[in-house]
């Protein structure tokens, strides 16, 4: 009888060389791995740079129709400085109703602030909303000079007349006639 349990051939393999026998070796999971995370990495830029790409575009969109609505805009932009100009004026307007002066009683402030040595000779309207004072003071040219500017400044703080007004000013001396001891003068009245 023949021996069997002795191998018919030599044994040569070297088993430290041998690949694995495992069904899933460490080197297969090692590259899954990698490959796995080189994937998602790649699917993320992919992601990444069509958005990019999307926005880039919707912005270049979005700037086309801002520049084709460009005069629109700066026609608009014009009317609504118009619009701002005008409600100031009736703004203003209104505030003026508000509060009018009447005639007679910018009159009696007149003649209650009138110094003794002064003569109001004409009141009448001149440029679209001022008023023009004429008379003369009875006085030399520095002394009446003197008290018409105090006049002025007489008006600009009375309560009466003050709050009306921007501006009071001299707007004109002149000496009377000859032989006479007085100056002749015009104040304007500037509304606010």
């Amino acid at each position: 009888m023949i021996n069997l349990s002795q191998p018919w051939h030599l044994d040569c393999r070297i088993e430290a060389e041998l690949p694995e026998d495992r069904l899933v070796g460490t080197r297969f999971l090692a590259n899954t791995l990698f490959v796995s995370v080189a994937g998602i990495l790649l699917l993320v830029f992919l992601w990444l740079a069509y958005s990019d790409f999307s926005l880039r575009g919707y912005i270049r969109d979005w700037e086309i129709r801002m520049d084709s609505r460009q005069a629109e805009v700066n026609e608009i932009q014009q009317m609504q400085s118009e619009y701002f100009q005008e409600s100031a004026k009736i703004d203003e307007a209104y505030a003026l109703m508000q509060t009018p002066l009447s005639i007679s009683e910018f009159m009696t402030a007149l003649g209650r602030t009138r110094p003794e040595k002064v003569v109001i000779d004409i009141v009448k309207s001149g440029e679209p909303g001022t008023i023009i004072m004429l008379g003369s003071v009875l006085e030399s040219s520095g002394p009446a000079s003197r008290l018409l500017g105090q006049y002025v400044k007489t008006l600009l703080g009375d309560a009466q007349i003050g709050p009306y007004f921007r501006e009071i000013l001299v707007t004109d001396m002149k000496e009377g006639m000859p032989g006479e001891n007085a100056l002749k003068f015009e104040v304007t009245f500037r509304p606010r």
